[in-house]
């Protein structure tokens, strides 16, 4: 094969916006992660969730749900609660309310675990993150919702 077929392969295009994209990192939109690429003057957020311990739970393995998703359930149980309330706007939700809708969320983890035979913490604890962006610089913030408390899981016993 001759250099000259080499440079006009189709697959040489592929090679290149591989390589491209490698290269750029956080460059949007090469990178792999557009929603962190650029967050502008809105932070991004997303969800930690810690066990009684403070040990990360990997939450997808456990029910099958990703941090997204319980992020979305968190959400709208915290808007409904806040509806029901009167509260207007409901990231002005009190911190009771906030406590409650991830107790609700939490409870419905806790069956999804159990569905899958997986053994789940008796506490599991919730921070919403923040991800701000000051001169190309990242920083991130966190705001504790609170710890929920589980009954137990589908043995009896929660994780110790």
């Amino acid at each position: 094969m001759s250099l000259r077929s080499l440079l006009t392969h189709p697959a040489l295009a592929l090679v290149v916006v591989v390589v491209a994209c490698r290269a750029a990192r956080d460059f949007y939109p090469l990178n792999s992660f557009p929603m962190y690429a650029d967050p502008g003057p809105e932070p991004s957020e997303f969800v930690v969730v810690t066990d009684e311990m403070g040990q990360p739970v990997d939450l997808q393995i456990l029910t099958g749900e990703t941090s997204a998703k319980v992020k979305k359930k968190y959400i709208d149980a915290r808007n409904d609660l806040a509806t029901a309330a009167g509260i207007e706007k409901a990231d002005e939700a009190t911190p009771e309310i906030c406590l409650q809708a991830w107790q609700e969320v939490a409870e419905r983890l806790e069956r999804l675990a159990a569905r899958r035979k997986k053994p789940f913490p008796k506490q599991l604890h919730l921070q919403m993150g923040e991800l701000y962006q000051d001169d190309r610089k990242f920083r991130e913030e966190f705001r504790d919702i609170g710890l929920a408390t589980l009954a137990s899981d589908s043995k009896g016993e929660g994780v110790k």
